[in-house]
This record gives C-alpha cells, sequence and structure tokens, in this order.
C-alpha cells in the first residue's frame, strides 16, 4: 500500500447545518465506508480573509481509499440535496 496522502475535507456551512440537522457525524460515516482511512484535525491551509485559523478535517489515505469512498460521499450529499421529508433515505447511512 503506498503513503497515506492527506486530502483535506472543507464542507459549506450549508452543509454542516443539514449533517448536524440530520444528525449524521460525518467522522463516522467516513469510518463506515472506508475503515482505512484516518481523520484528524488540523489547521486549513488556505488562511481565511480575517487572517484567523480555521481547523478542518483531514483524511489521510491512498488515493485509492479516496476513491472508494467518493460514491459515499457522493450518495450522502445527493441525499442531503433533497427536501427534509426525503431525506428518511439517510437513516441507512449511520
Amino acid at each position: 500500500m503506498s503513503d497515506p496522502e492527506r486530502y483535506y475535507l472543507m464542507l459549506t456551512p450549508d452543509l454542516e447545518r443539514a449533517l448536524a440537522e440530520n444528525e449524521i457525524d460525518l467522522n463516522e460515516l467516513v469510518r463506515r465506508a472506508a475503515p482505512n482511512v484516518r481523520l484528524e484535525m488540523g489547521e486549513n491551509f488556505v488562511s481565511s480573509a480575517d487572517g484567523q485559523k480555521e481547523l478542518v478535517t483531514i483524511l489521510l489515505a491512498s488515493a485509492a481509499v479516496i476513491a472508494a469512498l467518493t460514491p459515499s460521499a457522493a450518495h450522502c450529499w445527493a441525499s442531503l440535496s433533497y427536501s427534509r421529508k426525503n431525506v428518511g433515505s439517510l437513516s441507512a447511512l449511520r
């Protein structure tokens, strides 16, 4: 297996809110979909306009593992894009 690479996961405020409203833990979702991914919190490598540091989730994994995780993430994001009454399918992700 190749050395893990760092993938910075920066969610939009709308996506963070949708995850919270639907009680979805992103870390748990990643662990279930790709157990080989190591998660850590780290500093955003892009400074914000006001100079404050922002913490982001960093995925440590090989490119192949990230590629395998992509369908699960896409399914989650697509499910969150529907109205609240149609979000019942998210329970399968928990």
